[in-house]
């Protein structure tokens, strides 16, 4: 969640046929998203380690986050994130949706992008309805310089992949 800033349900069903791997992007389909269009995420060096990872534990599983304890879905529970995130120490301080909010700021005041390419690179809608009725640009190159860009940052500041 922290390298593509996804939604938690946008993020726990992702299937390894959703990674274009010559194309550099992964493709989250509509309903899976909460906005119902379907949304492109740049596949960044660091992204496409983790999924290589989880390859490597899941073997031939359809589900990158796969579980061989789904119920209904055969991949992790939405609640799965929260639930690391408590085990971690940080219940009550912090929330899978909350690392969000840390993106935009982070995103904007700390790297300096601009916060309607953070926005739309985290599956918002921008604009008033009319600008949303023309304007159909995807803005593909600066999300990929900042997805590239807060990727980077994360590594500089210890994350590990």
């Amino acid at each position: 969640m922290l390298l593509s800033l996804s939604r938690v349900g946008a993020l726990v069903g992702m299937r390894f046929d959703e990674v274009n791997y010559e194309e550099r992007f992964i493709k989250v389909p509509a309903w899976r998203m909460k906005s119902r269009k379907d949304h492109f995420i740049p596949l960044t060096d660091q992204i496409e380690i983790i999924i290589q990872r989880m390859s490597e534990l899941n073997g031939q599983q359809e589900y990158v986050f796969y579980s061989p304890r789904g119920r209904t879905n055969k991949f992790i529970s939405a609640s799965s994130p929260n639930t690391h995130i408590k085990r971690l120490g940080y219940g009550g301080k912090l929330t899978a949706h909350g690392i969000r909010a840390t993106v935009l700021t982070a995103g904007h005041e700390t790297l300096g992008f601009d916060k309607n390419i953070i926005r739309i690179q985290m599956g918002h809608a921008i604009g008033d309805p009319v600008e949303r009725s023309y304007l159909h640009a995807k803005f593909w190159k600066p999300r990929i310089k900042f997805m590239n860009a807060w990727n980077k940052a994360l590594l500089e500041r210890g994350l590990e992949v």
